[in-house]
């Protein structure tokens, strides 16, 4: 539980960490050539993809050690990190923007990320929550999106209300980055 819920836990907030550096890093990139913004975000997610796959290697040794099933729920691994990915896209656009313009923002997502590590049930099982923790833990929506690539890993299917969240977060997030990438993707490249 604990091994497949810190390898999504390091997934998000590389992705995040990342993300915030990311149009920074590519200056040079974007004052010289009319790059894609969604280009360089589907990079990033890549490599952080990538990083995930070499840590996975710990994770089988630890599912073989422990003797979990091997299960069909988990091939849900597979949409379920298809939708994680989706997501990190328009996270590290978001705040590649956001941290472009607002440089200070990267120390405050740093922060936000260490305090959300202990809120999120990457530690502990939400079902030892009773009341109005329960219902927090529930409306933290980086619980969902570790939750349908955690439980396909651990053999189990998720719930619906995992899907249905990580889809509405899905939309929201890309409803709101591109109304901001709409207005402002000409400005980026002053602000770097």
């Amino acid at each position: 539980y604990l091994t497949s819920g810190m390898l999504c836990w390091v997934m998000f907030s590389t992705i995040c960490m990342d993300g915030c550096v990311s149009f920074i890093v590519s200056e040079k990139l974007l004052r010289q050539l009319r790059i894609s913004y969604t280009l360089l975000a589907c990079a990033n997610v890549w490599r952080t993809a990538v990083l995930f796959f070499h840590n996975l290697s710990i994770y089988v040794l630890v599912f073989i050690y422990a003797g979990l099933p091997l299960t069909w729920a988990t091939l849900l691994v597979i949409p379920g990190f298809a939708l994680f990915c989706l997501n990190a896209v328009w996270i590290t656009m978001l705040l590649g923007s956001l941290c472009a313009r607002f440089r200070d923002i990267q120390q405050l997502v740093g922060t936000l990320l260490q305090i959300s590590l202990f809120l999120t049930p990457i530690f502990w099982s939400p079902d030892q929550l009773t009341g109005r923790t329960a219902i927090l833990a529930q409306l933290n929506p980086i619980y969902h999106l570790i939750a349908v690539i955690r439980e396909p890993l651990l053999g189990k299917a998720p719930e619906l209300s995992h899907w249905l969240i990580v889809i509405f977060v899905t939309v929201v997030g890309w409803t709101l980055t591109i109304q901001m990438l709409t207005r402002f993707r000409q400005r980026i490249v002053y602000w770097l």
